[in-house]
């Protein structure tokens, strides 16, 4: 099915808990995939503070990126921030092409709850995180936010079906959309294939030459630094890093011989990295947070033709992008030793972002 904007609903508001220029997430890909079908786009960032202006900024065609400056905000304190989203209404109806009435909210970002009260077109609840569960969050804070937002909402998408369990009295509004790749990881990951193929062809893939791990994404709290660790001390392995991380578990990684720490890389030289390696890492710790991830890079790693390897933990059983579960130094040895006699990476259809934006909009328009 193919859909584009109407005309009687063009404008889009998204509201994202993320930085445009950073990390490149679901939230910036659906923002293109709508500005590519036609959608005026106005991609809002979080929120900066103290202060009392906006700048606006043209990214691509019919999208432009707002960076709200308001006085204050207090996402633990819900009273509090339904007046912070006041204070941004008032600059983003300065900003607008249209009315709040003709214009569709998308919202990524539940602390800003009190946006759905007013009178949008449309008003659609992307979920696509466990809120309340990062590190920091007091759950019923988060509850009491996203119970407010499920109320006024037409339509809920959720990037995994854990996160629908919650929601029970308005399963109705449910649309399940999972995560995806890019295109340009799909394009260039059937280029690199027959290249690989060569190279271990003339190389005969000897039991000398390391197998290259890469580990791509936000190394925060959630990650497990220490099964990284243990596969990075393994023989014959390359481990590379592309990504932020924090903490010392973290730097002390960075600090084995055999990593190599890239960085944040932007899409263009993620893929190139990618496309290097055999094994592509999805290094989670066993969290209530995980029970609702559908990992990115991990449709990444395969669209470039990688194994895809995890810790063995039950939530990421249903998986079927992950192609072994490593719990332990003696299975990673024994993983490592298969991978050379015969890869197994995933051979099913891998998504682009456009198939997970068409059901969405095939209910929200």
């Amino acid at each position: 099915m193919f859909l584009k904007a109407p005309a009687s609903l063009s404008t889009v508001v998204f509201v994202a808990p993320v930085i445009f220029s950073r990390l490149q997430q679901r939230h910036q890909a659906f923002a293109r995939e709508l500005a590519a079908l036609g959608f005026r786009v106005f991609f809002v960032e979080p929120f900066i503070s103290p202060g009392w202006s906006v700048v606006a900024e043209n990214v691509v065609d019919r999208l432009t990126v707002l960076k709200l400056r308001v006085p204050f905000k207090v996402s633990s304190v819900p009273a509090l921030q339904r007046i912070v989203c006041r204070l941004a209404e008032k600059l983003l109806k300065k900003q607008l092409d249209c009315s709040i009435s003709q214009a569709i909210l998308w919202l990524a970002e539940p602390s800003l709850a009190a946006l759905t009260e007013l009178s949008w077109a449309r008003i659609l609840y992307d979920r696509c995180d466990l809120h309340g569960s990062f590190p920091g969050q007091k759950k019923s804070v988060w509850r009491r936010y996203e119970a407010e937002i499920e109320e006024n909402a037409c339509l809920i998408s959720v990037s995994h079906p854990f996160l629908a369990e919650s929601i029970i009295s308005r399963r109705d509004k449910i649309v399940l959309a999972p995560n995806a790749c890019s295109e340009a990881f799909l394009a260039q990951g059937q280029m690199a294939a027959p290249r690989r193929r060569l190279s271990a062809e003339i190389t005969g893939d000897s039991a000398q030459s390391p197998i290259r791990l890469v580990s791509s994404g936000a190394h925060y709290e959630w990650v497990d630094c220490e099964w990284l660790k243990m596969l990075a001390c393994l023989d014959a392995v390359e481990l590379h890093i592309a990504g932020i991380g924090r903490g010392n578990a973290f730097y002390e990684l960075l600090q084995l011989p055999n990593v190599k720490n890239h960085g944040h890389l932007n899409h263009s030289d993620l893929i190139q990295l990618l496309v290097k390696c055999d094994v592509g890492l999805i290094p989670f710790r066993d969290l209530p947070l995980i029970k609702g991830v559908d990992p990115i890079k991990a449709y990444e790693y395969t669209a470039c033709g990688l194994e895809v390897w995890a810790p063995d933990l039950v939530p990421l059983h249903s998986n079927l992008i992950i192609s072994r579960f490593i719990a332990n130094p003696a299975a990673a040895v024994a993983a490592l030793k298969e991978y050379r006699s015969a890869s197994k990476p995933f051979a099913g259809h891998i998504p682009v972002w456009k198939d997970r934006l068409t059901p969405i909009l095939a209910r929200l328009l």
